[in-house]
């Protein structure tokens, strides 16, 4: 809201006359409940940050540790309800008053050690019960504090508990795989889309959905494409085939602006450059180490100009329909 002591200041410095002053008060006057509503309905998406000061990082330790400890308590019945009480205490304080990411981190995982052992406290393996319990918990959690992280241990666990369920071999099937990973995808695109300039935490739901979308779609993909046309057909050249794939999937993080769905790629980018490299006496010797160098010149130049680049290959889309749902192209790099 403006004052209008500031806006006659303006008028005595000449910058706009009286009745021009009076006339942009109204206006502001007319517009501030606009602007009131729309703060309120975006009051509940803070932007987390990740880590503030090194006060994160101690407040973290301390949390690991009285875990640590209260675990070693051996607690059971009842008493396991003290540390669970305890930590979700420390999340209303720390997560939901404070907006403090890695201490929350830290005390989601506790709560849901603690809610495991209560339920299940014999179990030593992965059950189905034990999964949900999880989901449902990460579940609340996120309502509640609006963690993103706890969508990464929302999804891993739901889809943990439905493999398990149903005894799913995502070896013998891993399009089954690619398919969990094309769904979380999708979810994460649509939470992307929600906020396109990344300013609230719900583009850190996207991130973390991406960070499990981007190993299922990969690893299922070529695990797919190694056990069945490859295993089929001997023409068909794998190592070729990772490569296309790879560019494809890099062409993708660069439109919608994630290098997070890059990570799960990496392996298998220096895996297809070490076999087609193979293939040269003459470089066969060395050849680890090439790949490995120009991965690495890969790496420090679209760390360095992925901005330039995005807008450059892709900066034609940004009038389009579909543009103008992802993130602005003519971001500049830090230099």
């Amino acid at each position: 809201m403006t004052s209008k002591s500031i806006l006659y200041k303006a008028v005595e410095q000449g910058i706009i006359s009286a009745d021009q002053a009076e006339s942009l008060f109204q206006f502001i006057q007319t517009h501030d409940e606009e602007l009131i509503e729309d703060s309120n309905k975006h009051s509940n998406q803070k932007p987390l940050k990740h880590i503030r000061s090194t006060g994160d990082i101690f407040i973290s330790l301390g949390i690991v540790l009285l875990a640590v400890v209260f675990a070693n308590f051996r607690l059971n019945d009842f008493f396991m309800l003290i540390p669970i009480v305890l930590f979700i205490g420390l999340a209303e304080w720390l997560v939901r008053s404070r907006r403090m990411v890695l201490p929350g981190i830290f005390i989601f995982l506790a709560t849901c050690f603690f809610a495991y052992q209560a339920i299940l406290p014999e179990q030593e393996t992965l059950s189905v019960l034990g999964l949900v319990t999880l989901s449902l918990l990460s579940l609340i959690f996120y309502l509640r504090y609006q963690m993103p992280f706890c969508l990464f241990v929302l999804t891993m666990s739901s889809i943990a508990a439905i493999v398990l369920h149903f005894n799913i071999s995502l070896l013998d099937s891993p399009f089954i795989l690619v398919g969990f990973g094309a769904i979380i995808f999708c979810a994460a695109f649509w939470f992307d889309t929600q906020d396109i300039q990344r300013k609230s935490y719900i583009s850190d739901n996207a991130f973390w959905l991406y960070f499990v979308a981007s190993p299922f779609i990969v690893h299922g993909t070529m695990f797919g494409v190694l056990t069945g046309i490859n295993a089929q057909f001997t023409w068909f050249n794998f190592e070729l085939f990772v490569l296309v794939f790879i560019l494809l999937f890099f062409a993708l993080s660069l439109i919608i602006d994630r290098r997070v769905i890059l990570v799960s790629t990496q392996l298998y980018f220096l895996y297809s450059l070490f076999q087609l490299f193979q293939s040269e006496p003459s470089t066969s010797q060395n050849m680890f180490l090439y790949a490995l160098v120009a991965f690495a010149l890969v790496i420090i130049y679209f760390g360095s100009y992925w901005y330039k680049t995005r807008n450059a290959l892709f900066g034609f889309m940004s009038k389009s329909r579909f543009g103008r749902v992802l993130r602005p192209f003519d971001l500049a790099d830090i230099d």
